[in-house]
């Protein structure tokens, strides 16, 4: 946590109330300063330990930095550098905030737009409609808290075409003969079972 704070460079600012700084020397302890915090960026793998560690040596730069604008305005500009470090820590938290982004939702902060691309319902609308009825009696959507209107306007969008008469699609289809009635859903079922039978003859 404070290996950062403990570089030669943090040492020297905290030395510039008591003697004058030596521009050189806080230049190179300065770029020392850098490598220190490049590596652990490199070398830490868990982002949020990181980031931790960023925050902490941000206080304490901040704290250096009132310390120094509090001297002399002769001794405060015999250290500019200090500025340069504190925007290379602000940099690298913005950047360690955008990793920890990434681990976490495994895509960009800001991902780039895909198109969407619709489904389209290549069944006839009968059986749409047949379907739509059957999910719409056993609430299968908002707990039952939707009206056919509602619902068929939404699979409309959802499957890209129009449902406008659906009552008088379910109205030929309640007049089918009895044993005939559900004939998509009835195919829907056949289907499946011929599905799950296939798979369990794959098994032996």
């Amino acid at each position: 946590m404070k290996r950062l704070v403990k570089t030669k460079f943090f040492l020297l600012i905290k030395k510039a109330p008591e003697t004058d700084l030596c521009p050189i020397a806080v230049e190179k302890a300065y770029d020392e300063f850098a490598d220190v915090l490049f590596a652990e960026s490199a070398s830490t793998e868990d982002k949020v330990v990181f980031h931790n560690i960023l925050c902490f040596t941000r206080v304490e730069l901040a704290s250096l930095h009132q310390q120094l604008t509090d001297l002399s305005k002769k001794k405060f500009n015999n250290c500019p550098v200090l500025n340069k470090a504190i925007s290379l820590v602000d940099t690298q938290l913005e950047f360690t905030k955008w990793n920890i982004q990434v681990d976490k939702y495994g895509q960009s902060v800001v991902p780039e737009p895909r198109p969407k691309k619709k489904l389209e319902w290549t069944g006839n609308i009968v059986d749409l409609v047949e379907l739509g009825y059957a999910l719409f009696e056993v609430e299968s959507f908002n707990k039952g808290k939707i009206t056919l209107k509602d619902l068929f306007h939404s699979l409309g969008e959802a499957f890209n075409l129009e449902v406008q008469v659906f009552s008088r699609f379910f109205t030929s289809i309640k007049n089918r003969t009895k044993g005939e009635r559900t004939i998509f859903l009835d195919k829907l079922k056949k289907g499946l079972i011929q599905k799950m039978e296939d798979a369990d003859k794959r098994k032996y």
